[in-house]
């Protein structure tokens, strides 16, 4: 705006909120990014790096974020003996999906 000198984005469905870039550009970073370097893929894009690599790091977290308990009914807890200094770590899974809901230091891991 030039009277207030702010600057305002519209929000538009094929884009992430609060992103300058569309979920196709996204999806079309990620696909690269399987077959190129961060650098690489900024280079073709003709984007900064950094930008590629939040996207990356959004990705991972939405892929590998801690699982909801909400739907969780059975649990398997293993504590497995990595050996010298390192000593035990406590695991516990989702026995329905098989998914680690928790990896913890030790073996009596709250």
């Amino acid at each position: 705006c030039s009277e207030c000198a702010s600057i305002r984005q519209v929000d538009i469905p094929f884009a992430s909120p609060g992103r300058s870039y569309t979920k196709r550009f996204e999806r079309y970073a990620l696909g690269l990014s399987r077959h190129m370097t961060i650098q690489a893929v900024a280079n073709h894009l003709g984007v900064g790096w950094d930008m590629i690599k939040d996207i990356q790091a959004r990705y991972l977290q939405h892929c590998f974020d801690k699982p909801k308990l909400c739907n969780l009914k059975r649990i398997a807890i293993d504590e497995i003996y990595l050996g010298g200094c390192s000593g035990y770590l406590t695991i516990v899974m989702d026995l329905d999906s098989g998914a680690v809901v928790e990896v913890a230091q030790g073996k009596d891991a709250q």
